[in-house]
């Protein structure tokens, strides 16, 4: 039996997202393009970005990108991950980029954002 997935109730996320706007520096193929983070979980995070970059469009269910941001409240250190767009459609006057990680660099950086996660959904970080 084929589902089409867009007419699916329901979230198909499996982890929780929590607001957070902050810059992501996002690399591939040579190309480099900044984005804004709108939400992020422990599988992915979703960036909001101007129409004409092209690091990440190019990626779309064909490779991958290399990710660097910063958690508010992580003194200035990155977190480096690399990730697959899942989509990447219009959003007004800008582009939603959904991305799912794929390889954290540093297994503390998946350790981070999940207490981000649990602290955001708990109302815990400024």
């Amino acid at each position: 039996m084929d589902i089409d997935r867009r007419r699916v109730g329901g979230e198909r996320r499996r982890e929780r997202r929590v607001p957070l706007v902050a810059a992501v520096l996002g690399r591939a193929g040579g190309s480099r393009e900044l984005a804004q983070v709108a939400n992020i979980g422990r599988s992915g995070m979703l960036l909001v970005r101007v129409p004409d970059g092209r690091a990440w469009a190019r990626t779309e269910g064909r490779g991958g990108v290399a990710l660097s941001f910063e958690l508010p409240g992580g003194g200035g250190e990155l977190i480096e991950v690399s990730a697959e767009v899942v989509f990447d459609r219009p959003l007004g006057r800008f582009r939603a980029t959904g991305v799912r990680f794929s390889e954290f660099h540093r297994t503390s950086d998946a350790r981070r954002i999940d207490a981000y996660v649990a602290a955001t959904a708990g109302g815990a970080v400024a």
